[in-house]
């Protein structure tokens, strides 16, 4: 029994030995990372919702991984995870570090569980990754650990909703064909998927307007309206 538990202790450590782990995450935009742990998210846009590229480095460990090794990433922007693969373009030593970003979309505001959201008030949030398994050395972690967590603010952010666009109307809430807008005084007005992609814009819109939703998948979806600098987002339903 002795034995057995010595083996077990010692296949624990190899394992521990070989696995991966991301050591550090990015802000990446334009060619540049950021790191998150010294400086915070600068977003200078008007809209609650923003694409945002993270980076992540990873530290192999003690066995080299050939070119085409496929490495799994969880990334988990505000307690929405996802599961990312990627492929070492070229052989990983040990102790070496690859660096990976990729694309997640996020809410200023706490709006729906389907978005990573960050909070509303403070405009901090939190980002962890975790190498979950590689082709050659298979299950690294199952989920259990978090290798890296980052908490950090928006700056700059624009207020969500301007209190100067109260009066617009957007009705209905649960739309089946046309979604209508009132009271808009040259604006422009855009409808977005919760993934970020713009299904329909009005630019320079004035008085009533009406988007037609009749061919857009049931769900839900965001109305943005900017004035200037004012702002205006409400969700939608599609039926």
């Amino acid at each position: 029994m002795k034995k057995l538990i010595l083996l077990i202790s010692v296949l624990a450590c190899y394992c521990a030995a070989q696995a991966q782990t991301v050591t550090k995450i990015y802000y990446y935009k334009s060619g540049n990372y950021t790191d998150l742990e010294e400086f915070d998210f600068r977003y200078t846009g008007g809209w609650y919702e923003a694409n945002m590229r993270f980076g992540f480095d990873i530290v192999n460990g003690s066995t080299a991984l050939p070119a085409g090794e496929k490495i799994i990433v969880k990334l988990n922007p505000f307690n929405d995870p996802d599961e990312y693969e990627y492929t070492l373009n070229a052989a990983l030593g040990p102790g070496e570090t690859v660096r990976f970003n990729e694309l997640t979309t996020f809410a200023l505001g706490n709006y729906d569980n389907a978005l990573r959201v960050i909070d509303e008030k403070t405009k901090e949030g939190t980002v962890c990754a975790t190498v979950l398994s590689t082709t050659t050395l298979g299950d690294l972690s199952k989920g259990n650990n978090t290798d890296k967590c980052v908490t950090f603010k928006v700056v700059n952010a624009t207020a969500i909703n301007d209190a100067s666009l109260s009066n617009v109307n957007i009705y209905p809430t649960v739309v089946s064909d046309k979604l209508n807008i009132s009271n808009v005084e040259n604006a422009n007005v855009s409808v977005y998927a919760l993934n970020g992609q713009l299904i329909d814009k009005v630019e320079n819109a004035n008085g009533n307007i009406s988007i037609d939703m009749s061919n857009c998948a049931a769900g839900m979806y965001m109305v943005k309206i900017q004035s200037d600098n004012n702002v205006r987002v409400e969700k939608i339903q599609v039926r």
